[in-house]
């Protein structure tokens, strides 16, 4: 999702401001085509963007839509533009921030599997004395018994003399 930058948004709002400034300078005082029936053309105007929602005048032609309308309509416009350039914007912004946190959160991923490659190499030197450890006992435990066979076998010649 790309992202208007300030200035950009500050060049438009500044090209509809300019526009809509121009649009006021420009609207005439009577509109044309309401042959001075300016309550007509400014209280029934119709909502919609077609002339076909409004009744004809009496020479049978469409009322002409005043100045007054076409502006609001502009200015409405340009308030939904900025409004989808302003969500825009924030939702840029929430994606940086959000690409930041990642990008911390990954930091410390990182840090923490360091950590544990750290722990499970020290685990496997650990898991290597123990093996070490009993192997050990194991022969001490056999040197043991070898001895005690010895020392039995020397009583029973003790005893047979």
């Amino acid at each position: 999702m790309s992202a208007e930058s300030p200035s950009k948004t500050k060049s438009l709002r500044d090209a509809i401001s300019m526009a809509s400034q121009s649009l006021s300078a420009a609207k005439p005082h009577s509109t044309p085509g309401t042959q001075g029936n300016e309550s007509y053309a400014s209280n029934n105007a119709p909502s919609s963007n077609s002339y076909e929602s409004s009744p004809p005048q009496s020479d049978g032609t469409l009322p002409q839509k005043s100045d007054d309308d076409n502006l609001k309509k502009f200015m409405d416009l340009a308030k939904v533009m900025e409004a989808k350039i302003m969500g825009k914007q924030k939702s840029a912004e929430k994606s940086k921030d959000l690409e930041a946190e990642l990008s911390k959160k990954q930091t410390e991923i990182d840090k923490l599997n360091g950590e544990v490659e750290k722990l499970t190499s020290e685990r496997d030197d650990a898991n290597t004395k123990v093996e070490e450890l009993e192997s050990t006992l194991k022969l001490y435990g056999d040197l043991i018994a070898k001895a005690y066979e010895t020392m039995q076998r020397g009583n029973d010649m003790l005893d047979s003399y």
